[in-house]
């Protein structure tokens, strides 16, 4: 059971040394449904969905259940409202990363997305004596992403199920926990050895059945050749989903592609941390 921190009392425009201290408790609050996966070399892919390749993954951490929606609005209310995040999306960094967060009432005064992004890029560049025109620089690498509120699930007696949001909102719930989504690799490799990771009830859950997942990649081909821990396109027509059916007696091969930034209600998220990360 994933349990929320406190609510994020502070100011309304956080970045710095307080965005990390919140990701590094949001990461404390989770750490006991984190289990190991060990590393390890296995066959990727399917002759119908996918060449088959080699694949090669360092040792990671998985979330042992699908996030649910009591704790994807635990979450949201424990936000407090900050929910406007500013992401760097520069491909040549890697993954996306929050940089700074800021609640409405801090932002509303601005009067389109790209005031708001300045706001946030100053913030999240306090400290530093630059040019207005130096902050223009930085735009190009950053995305206004918000992390939507849920409605009432609660309410409607389901707190328990997999929780179904976008990519970005599954996203930024993963990073402020100090996490991030799985990709396709890491879900194919957990789903085909779970039964010889560890004993059955710990390990990860809801990896072969009807639940669809969203994964860090953008859908695409896969490479040739093998590769070690492999991420994804820089783009791609939509982000992978993998919906854990059995092909052929082989968990987890098909692959679908869908928008970002719609909520399906057949979708849920796990979460997964580099074994070897800080803290």
């Amino acid at each position: 059971m994933i349990t929320t921190a406190a609510t994020l009392a502070g100011p309304s425009l956080i970045a710095g040394a307080g965005l990390t201290a919140l990701t590094e408790a949001g990461y404390a609050a989770i750490q006991d449904e984190m289990i190991s996966i060990p590393g390890g070399t296995f066959e990727m892919g399917d002759d119908q969905f996918g060449p088959r390749h080699e694949v090669t993954l360092s040792a990671f951490q998985m979330s042992r259940n699908l996030v649910t929606n009591k704790e994807y609005k635990s979450w949201v209310d424990a936000l407090g409202g900050r929910r406007f995040c500013l992401v760097e999306t520069n491909p040549a960094m890697g993954w996306p990363k929050v940089v700074a967060m800021g609640t409405q009432e801090a932002v509303k005064q601005y009067r389109d997305e790209t005031d708001i992004k300045r706001a946030l890029v100053t913030a999240a560049l306090a400290g530093e004596r630059l040019t207005w025109g130096g902050v223009q620089a930085f735009l190009n690498q950053y995305e206004i992403w918000e992390a939507t509120p849920c409605e009432p699930f609660e309410d409607q007696g389901k707190p328990g199920q997999p929780v179904n949001v976008s990519w970005y909102s599954a996203y930024l719930f993963a990073f402020m926990h100090g996490t991030r989504l799985e990709t396709e690799a890491e879900f194919e490799y957990a789903a085909s050895r779970g039964g010889e990771i560890r004993e059955r009830d710990s390990s990860p859950r809801y990896m072969i059945g009807s639940v669809r997942t969203w994964k860090m990649d953008w859908h695409g081909d896969y490479p040739e050749g093998s590769q070690v821990n492999p991420t994804s396109p820089i783009m791609g027509p939509g982000k992978a989903l993998r919906d854990a059916a059995r092909i052929n007696n082989n968990p987890g091969v098909r692959r679908v592609s869908f928008c970002p930034d719609v909520r399906y209600g057949f979708v849920g998220f796990r979460l997964v941390r580099p074994q070897d990360s800080p803290g």
